[in-house]
């Protein structure tokens, strides 16, 4: 199902609820048994209050049980503060975190998301008759498969509120291949594949921005014209992006074999055991037009 024009698509509050008879993310058609009132930014996904803008429509219950389960650890994980990293707002969430923090399990160690940090040991050899052992300890972190299925669904969301029509109530899902490009917590916004990505889709014609006025939550969709190619981008809880393509699984391959590959640089080399890291490099605000697009072009 194609698009309904050529013009960016925004929910506004008279746009914002959907009748529709398929499923939005899986497109299954739905009966009055078979459909779920479905928010598609989790109302407890953000800290609470900081919502202003939402895509409400119908689900079936099986896509609506598997995005809130991806949502339980995702929310709070996107949601703690990183040293350094946590906008001023974020400080409006910690009532949310206080109340997710005792309940919510992390899929990725199976343990509660407050006791997930990860804690990374690495011994090596600095020089002949010195060897060194120091622990790294990170934050809480998302599994990235989890991620990326999230990222589909919301994604798929909007891509179907793009093909919409109101006379059969009816929409379409995302056309071909989906892929996750990178997923990147805030102080590596900047480093070089995120900032290609953005400098290059910019240019891409807009289809749907929803942007609340806090940006808790934020979502483009780009396509490139003429092809079938489209860009997408999310950020969550104003500490967590993740971006990708999809469509055409030909375009999709050649679009992300043209991504820079980040370089890792050696801490351990060992025979059975090779550690690597990179350092993280943040983006100036001043930098930061992931999400702009032009004011007016909103139909």
């Amino acid at each position: 199902m194609e698009e309904i024009d050529n013009h960016l698509r925004t929910p506004s509050p008279h746009e914002m609820a959907l009748r529709n008879h398929n499923c939005i993310y899986c497109c299954r058609p739905l009966t009055r048994a078979t459909r779920t009132r479905e928010h598609v930014i989790g109302r407890n996904f953000v800290p609470k209050g900081r919502l202003d803008i939402n895509l409400i429509a119908w689900a079936c219950d099986q896509c609506n049980n598997d995005k809130s389960d991806l949502e339980d650890d995702i929310s709070l994980i996107s949601m703690l503060p990183v040293i350094a990293q946590s906008p001023p707002s974020m400080d409006k969430g910690s009532a949310d975190i206080a109340r997710k923090i005792p309940r919510a399990i992390s899929r990725r160690t199976g343990k509660l998301v407050r006791d997930s940090q990860e804690t990374l040991t690495i011994k090596g050899q600095i020089f002949p008759g010195l060897t060194v052992t120091f622990n790294m300890v990170t934050s809480p972190q998302a599994d990235p498969e989890r991620v990326g299925r999230l990222a589909h669904y919301h994604v798929t969301a909007f891509h179907y509120f793009t093909t919409y029509r109101k006379e059969t109530r009816l929409g379409g899902g995302v056309p071909g291949a989906f892929a996750v490009a990178g997923d990147y917590r805030r102080l590596d916004w900047g480093n070089e594949r995120a900032r290609y990505f953005m400098n290059a889709t910019k240019p891409w014609d807009p289809r749907f921005v929803l942007k609340g006025k806090e940006a808790f939550f934020q979502a483009m969709v780009r396509r490139r014209l003429p092809d079938m190619l489209w860009s997408w981008a999310i950020e969550w809880n104003q500490s967590f992006r993740v971006f990708g393509f999809y469509g055409d699984e030909k375009l999709v391959e050649d679009a992300l074999g043209q991504l820079p590959i980040l370089k890792m640089n050696p801490i351990v080399e060992e025979p059975n055991r090779r550690i690597r890291m990179r350092t993280e490099v943040a983006l100036p605000e001043a930098d930061d037009i992931l999400f702009e697009h032009e004011i007016g072009s909103a139909v």
